[in-house]
C-alpha cells in the first residue's frame, strides 16, 4: 500500500510507525503477515515519491513488485540506500524481485511511467508483465535501448524478462485514436502455454510476427484473449 507523512504497519496493539522524508510525498509500504494478521515484518520504500502498482509471490521464497516512483528511491529496503535510483523529476516504473525476508534479488527501471497491471512467472523460468503506456518508453532495463512508441493514447505491452530480470523481448499492440488498450491477466496451464487477457478497442494486430491476425472492436472496449 501507499502512505502519506506516517503510518502504522503494525495491525496490533503495538506500533512500528514509518514515516515519509519529506511531507506531502508518498512512499510504499510493504508487510508480511501470519495467517492470524499478526505481523512478521514490515519495511518502507524509502525517498522520493513511489507507489505500487501489483505485488506477485513467485513461490514461498521471492516476490515481484511492479510500480511507479520519481525522485530518489531506495530500493534496497533491507539496508538504507545500498541500491538507489534516482528519476530526477519524471515518474518512472520499476520492477523489484525481493525473498521473503526482503533481501534484493534485482530492481529495473523502465525509463518512462507504465502502468503494471500483472506479473506472472512461468515455470519455465521466464518473468511475463503485462500492461498499458502512453508515451514513447524503453522497455530495456540494462543499457541497451528497445524503444516502442504507442499508437493510441494507451497501448498495451507484455514484456519478458529472464528470472534475473535480464531483457528478453516485448509485445505492445493497439489500434488507433484516443482508446486504452492493455493487458490486464496472465495465466498459464500446465504445458506451459501462456494465456494473455486485456481490453482493447479498435483494430488491433495481435500477431508479434511478419503476419497479421487483425481483429476489430465492436462498441467502445472490447475483451482479447490471446494465447502463445
Amino acid at each position: 500500500t501507499s502512505f502519506m507523512d506516517s503510518i502504522d504497519a503494525d495491525p496490533s496493539a503495538s506500533t512500528l510507525y514509518f514515516t515519509t522524508s519529506s511531507v506531502g510525498d508518498n512512499n510504499s509500504l510493504i508487510a508480511k503477515l501470519k495467517p492470524s494478521g499478526n505481523l512478521i515484518w514490515a519495511k518502507q520504500l524509502k525517498g522520493g515519491t513511489n507507489s505500487i502498482d501489483e505485488l506477485t509471490l513467485l513461490d514461498s521464497n521471492s516476490l515481484i513488485i511492479g510500480g511507479k516512483f520519481k525522485g530518489n528511491v531506495d530500493f534496497d529496503i533491507r539496508n538504507s540506500m545500498n541500491n538507489s535510483i534516482n528519476s530526477g523529476t519524471n515518474k518512472h516504473s520499476y520492477i523489484l524481485k525481493l525473498t521473503s525476508d526482503t533481501i534484493l534479488q534485482f530492481v529495473k527501471e523502465i525509463t518512462s511511467e507504465v502502468t503494471i497491471n500483472t506479473i506472472h512467472s512461468s515455470f519455465l523460468g521466464p518473468i511475463f508483465i503485462g500492461g498499458s503506456f502512453q508515451s514513447v518508453t524503453d522497455f530495456d532495463p540494462s543499457a541497451s535501448s528497445v524503444i516502442k512508441n504507442p499508437t493510441t493514447t494507451a497501448d498495451a505491452f507484455i514484456l519478458k524478462l529472464s528470472d534475473s530480470g535480464g531483457y528478453k523481448d516485448v509485445f505492445t499492440f493497439g489500434g488507433t485514436g484516443v482508446y486504452l488498450n492493455q493487458c490486464k491477466t496472465i495465466a498459464e496451464d500446465t504445458f506451459g502455454n501462456l494465456f494473455f487477457s486485456g481490453e482493447y478497442m479498435s483494430t488491433v494486430d495481435f500477431d508479434k510476427s511478419a503476419n497479421t491476425s487483425n481483429h476489430t472492436s465492436n462498441g467502445t472496449l472490447d475483451i482479447f484473449v490471446l494465447k502463445t
